[in-house]
């Protein structure tokens, strides 16, 4: 039996008034309604429609007019949903210029940091390139463009059938272009000097990567001349400047490593001159030893190249010869490709003239010099070599055939062999 204490500790429900006339919804939910008319404020925090009326819902009054309904078309300012959060903005405090990411740009982004960053550089200096790229894109519009437009571009080799999908390649390709041109036509801050030294280079790349020749017919040299013709040689002599403006050999500089990487690259190509062939124990490995005698060229004497890379021989084909041979025998692969490359950059400006004024010798060693580069599949270069090397392969047989230059026809087989061999793959890179 509860003592007087237990009956005093029993809790005693407090009285309270009963919704007798509550809306539909309330009673549905099980809930007190405060009645209030049309809508009561439930209801309304709810956003629901509220209903009077009845007071006992049947399976099949709420089957056939349901009573709990949302109303969709007006949602209340409580219940609404925060908006996602904004994609970063890239822009740089030396400039107006800014640039708000779209989704499509995050998985660019992703292909550059994981894919295409990777290719730049030799081993030492891939890191480099990926530590400091990117985040240095967030802090100007003009770099980020170029990686995103680098990217689409990756893309485009890989997988030619995406040619459909270009639109967001030229837009940010003229947006890369145009923030160079406007970069370089004023003082570069000294924030910026890494940022456009970067951007040069890969520009550059990409402008190599991004030639649209379906075939060798529509490559130079056998389409009609155009001011388009070898304009990515003259990139070469730009990046030169754009290194003369940004210093990227300054200690303080985030590209430091890769700078001296292809400064010393570039003077071991040029001091390849200035061996004497006679030194080797054989010729070049695979090259043709007419090769020489073809182009004037002694064994026994060694090239001399003055500081700016002008050939001091009377024969304007002797550097680039020798060049040419010394490098064929090397073995292509990633550590030296950047030799390879380096041979474009040690032309001279005179054997470039030749170049553009289509003169046959000059032609065939640039001939060479494809058939080794095909050799890697490179993405940017690769595809280029092969279309364009064909392209001078046919030009030139044409020519000598018609000239009856059976020395010169010898000479066009073993890279004619290469290319035709690196060019049966070239749907599948």
């Amino acid at each position: 039996m509860p003592t007087g204490r237990d009956v005093g500790s029993i809790r005693k429900r407090k009285a309270h008034k009963k919704s007798r006339h509550g809306c539909a919804n309330c009673k549905l939910r099980s809930i007190k309604c405060d009645e209030t008319k049309p809508c009561c404020k439930k209801c309304e925090s709810f956003n629901v429609v509220c209903s009077y009326g009845r007071s006992k819902l049947s399976p099949e009054c709420l089957t056939a007019k349901p009573s709990f309904r949302v109303q969709i078309d007006t949602v209340s300012p409580a219940v609404a949903r925060s908006p996602p959060a904004p994609l970063p903005i890239s822009g740089s405090r030396y400039s107006r210029e800014t640039y708000q990411l779209v989704a499509e740009d995050i998985s660019l982004l992703e292909k550059f940091q994981k894919r295409t960053v990777w290719t730049l550089g030799t081993g030492a200096t891939h890191h480099v390139y990926a530590a400091k790229v990117l985040p240095l894109a967030f802090t100007s519009p003009l770099l980020m463009h170029t990686i995103l437009a680098m990217a689409r571009i990756h893309d485009l080799v890989l997988d030619p059938s995406q040619c459909s999908r270009t639109t967001p390649l030229v837009y940010h390709w003229y947006h890369a272009v145009a923030s160079m041109r406007r970069h370089l036509s004023k003082p570069i801050p000294p924030a910026e000097r890494d940022m456009v030294w970067i951007s040069s280079n890969l520009i550059g790349i990409s402008s190599i990567a991004y030639g649209d020749v379906p075939s060798p017919e529509e490559a130079w040299p056998l389409r009609p001349p155009s001011p388009a013709d070898l304009s990515w040689f003259t990139l070469c002599d730009g990046q030169k400047l754009i290194a003369e403006l940004t210093d990227p050999m300054r200690l303080d500089s985030a590209f430091y490593l890769p700078a001296k990487e292809m400064r010393d690259l570039c003077s071991w190509v040029r001091g390849l001159g200035k061996m004497s062939t006679e030194a080797k124990e054989c010729l070049v490995t695979g090259m043709p030893r007419r090769f020489e005698r073809f182009f004037g060229i002694s064994s026994e004497r060694p090239v001399s190249l003055s500081a700016d890379g002008v050939n001091d021989d009377d024969n304007p084909y002797y550097a680039a010869a020798k060049l040419a041979s010394e490098l064929f025998q090397l073995e292509l692969d990633q550590e030296n490709f950047l030799m390879h490359i380096y041979f474009v950059r040690a032309l001279d400006a005179p054997f470039r003239d030749l170049l553009i004024r289509k003169d046959e010798k000059a032609m065939l060693l640039l001939l060479y010099w494809y058939a080794k580069i095909c050799d890697r599949r490179l993405w940017w270069l690769w595809r280029r070599s092969c279309i364009e090397g064909l392209a001078v392969c046919r030009y030139l047989e044409r020519a000598w055939m018609a000239s009856g230059d059976e020395e010169g026809l010898g000479l066009l087989e073993l890279p004619r062999m290469r290319l035709m061999n690196a060019s049966r793959t070239m749907k599948s890179p």
